[in-house]
């Protein structure tokens, strides 16, 4: 029998609250583990109670779209029939017209959605930052059928820069807070600035203003506020690399200045490098150096047996790390791993950063899979393999820096709450 905590009946009631106030919408940044899915099935009820022929769209990655949603839905008894709109294009439109009380589908099928001309009451949208980015296609196909009531979730709510919310906000109030169009966005909060004047960066004491306008709709709950949660620690590993390696670097990096798709490519070369490993010109891997692999072996050997998750991107260092350490590890691609993947707090403890990502969310959206409610261990590890003299410490300086661009929205929104 269901029966929800405090902070999730208090996301309830936030929500409900807002709708009977007359906003359209509302949002839930909730950690990972404090419970988006239940709090937002919940909510769904006690709508359809006053409006029984509901029909509910629900959004979210395809992995969590075809497993977490139809599971908690079956799991939690929720007296309501849903359809996944996922696969082929035959297979979606048979659940589209099955006549189920919820469709669930994932952001890639939005175009393709839209065009079907839908009509749909509610619509709860996990992980919006997938609809982050005001001109992406799925954002306009979007845009185009939102229904009365809307629900959106994450954990990350601005992963890299607060102008990050303008388009996830504008789905809840079409502009009312923000700006109608990214333009009066951008006019208000933001100029141009950066390598020859081309990024649109924040201007002095927007943060706090965008802050403020979207307060009474967002509500932050944190899973230290409410959960008995394990100490963190955050185990730097500096990596030296030998003079060849040191060279071969050196080269890379001195082709960064220049035109944009030079720095582009240049850039992820020396990522690549830093690890151990390049893609040359004609896609073969090139070793460079052991010094990453040797210093996981080390860490390996200090855990002693305890299992151990390392995150990866290229997908060239996934056989490399099979090779070298078997069984012994756990190697993960971190964009397929952050977001809905349940279940990882229960078996680690630690988790090693081999190649760290640009994104701030998807860094810490893998960290909170481990870092959540569930974690049996008293203290969370996670290590960070730092090749010296490469982008490897600014890399995480920089992921550090968006956390606590993250951290003070939610600060901001809990003293607002309390």
């Amino acid at each position: 029998m269901l029966k929800p905590h405090d902070y999730q009946i208090a996301g309830v009631d936030f929500v409900l609250d807002n709708y009977k106030a007359g906003n359209r919408g509302a949002a839930l940044f909730f950690e990972p583990g404090m419970g988006k899915t239940i709090t937002s099935l919940l909510i769904e009820q006690r709508i359809r109670q006053n409006k029984p022929d509901l029909k509910t769209l629900i959004i979210a990655p395809l992995r969590v779209a075809g497993t977490v949603w139809p599971k908690e839905i079956k799991h939690w008894g929720f007296d309501v029939s849903h359809a996944l709109c996922t696969g082929t294009a035959k297979k979606r439109l048979g659940a589209l017209k099955s006549g189920a009380d919820v469709a669930i589908t994932n952001p890639e099928n939005i175009v393709w959605l839209q065009k079907q001309k839908p009509e749909f009451d509610f619509l709860i949208l996990d992980e919006s930052t997938k609809f982050k980015t005001w001109m992406s296609k799925r954002s306009m196909a979007l845009r185009k059928m939102l229904p009365p009531y809307r629900l959106i979730l994450t954990g990350t709510p601005s992963p890299n820069c607060y102008s990050e919310l303008f388009a996830q906000i504008w789905l809840l109030d079409e502009g009312e807070r923000l700006g109608r169009n990214i333009g009066q966005f951008r006019s208000e909060y933001m100029h141009r600035g950066g390598y020859q004047n081309y990024q649109w960066m924040l201007d002095q004491g927007a943060e706090k203003k965008i802050r403020e306008r979207i307060a009474d709709i967002c509500l932050y709950q944190s899973a230290l506020d409410h959960l008995d949660m394990p100490s963190v620690v955050h185990n730097e590993i500096t990596v030296q690399l030998d003079a060849k390696a040191k060279a071969y670097y050196k080269r890379a990096e001195d082709g960064i200045l220049g035109e944009n798709e030079i720095i582009k490519s240049k850039y992820i070369k020396t990522k690549q490098i830093a690890s151990g490993s390049v893609y040359n010109e004609d896609q073969e891997v090139v070793h460079v150096h052991q010094a990453k692999l040797e210093a996981l072996g080390n860490l390996i050997d200090e855990l002693n047996g305890k299992p151990l998750l390392v995150a990866y991107i290229y997908q060239y260092q996934r056989a490399l790390l099979e090779d070298n350490f078997g069984e012994r590890i756990t190697p993960v691609q971190v964009n397929t791993m952050s977001h809905g993947v349940d279940g990882l707090q229960h078996h680690y403890a630690d988790c090693c950063w081999f190649t760290l990502p640009d994104s701030g969310e998807v860094y810490e959206q893998l960290n909170a899979r481990i870092y959540r409610q569930g974690q049996t261990s008293e203290q969370v590890r996670f290590h960070y393999l730092l090749a010296e003299g490469t982008v490897d410490r600014p890399i995480l300086r920089s992921l550090r820096n968006k956390g606590k661009l993250q951290q003070d929205l939610k600060t901001y929104l809990k003293s607002r709450k309390n």
